[in-house]
């Protein structure tokens, strides 16, 4: 049974008062006048969509710092700012948190959809657009990225399913390098080098942040392009 929200300091003091009857047992307000709008409920809801995002926001940071398992609710619910009682009715649980972590804030669709804008026709140029724009995509990720690579991938179910979107993600890129202008490629070939060229990208991104984006890049698509 789905618990119910907990409550609020807010809670009927974001909504207008009922109209408050007279002596007579009648309305305060005017005969015939149109019914006091109640007001509030778009707040309301603004503020649980920002107490969920930070709850989000602070289980991203502590389970990227600390680990899953290391973390307890409540220091989540310290670091967003709201009650342990609130994390639990938007997710149910700590691995509910997580999961959907995982569905709501993955990087790897995202640089689907950036491999899939790139308009370069040469593969080298292909290469190195994506390249740069998952570099910074997997730096900005990094909480994330890390959070898969600790937690993620030790967890059967979770592992499938990030198994599948880091295929889906390959794959778009393995495509685009197939029909691009170049030595001709089988696609087989072409999944093996966007893979090779995925996890060296994403690595560098991650773990060696003193590297510069570029010579990372243009470093990764002469071995990828070897490779072919």
């Amino acid at each position: 049974m789905q618990p119910s929200e907990p409550s609020s300091d807010k809670g009927r003091a974001d909504e207008a008062p009922d109209p408050v009857p007279d002596a007579a047992g009648s309305s305060s307000a005017k005969a015939g006048a149109r019914p006091r709008r109640r007001v509030g409920r778009p707040r309301v809801a603004r503020e649980r969509a920002e107490a969920r995002r930070k709850i989000l926001d602070a289980g991203e940071a502590l389970f990227a710092e600390n680990g899953f398992d290391a973390t307890p609710t409540s220091a989540v619910a310290e670091r967003a700012g709201v009650t342990s009682a609130l994390i639990f009715y938007y997710f149910k649980t700590k691995r509910g948190l997580l999961q959907a972590l995982i569905d709501e804030r993955p990087f790897l669709p995202r640089f689907a959809e950036l491999v899939a804008g790139v308009e370069d026709d040469d593969r080298r140029a292909l290469l190195r657009t994506a390249g740069m724009r998952l570099f910074e995509l997997a730096h900005r990720s990094g909480p994330m990225v890390r959070i898969v690579v600790r937690e993620v991938l030790q967890k059967r179910d979770l592992r499938e399913h990030w198994e599948g979107v880091l295929e889906r993600a390959v794959e778009a890129l393995a495509q685009r390098m197939a029909a691009a202008d170049g030595p001709p490629i089988t696609a087989g070939r072409a999944t093996e080098a966007a893979r090779l060229f995925f996890n060296a990208i994403a690595f560098q991104a991650l773990f060696g942040p003193d590297m510069e984006a570029e010579r990372a890049v243009n470093e990764t698509i002469d071995l990828v392009l070897a490779a072919c």
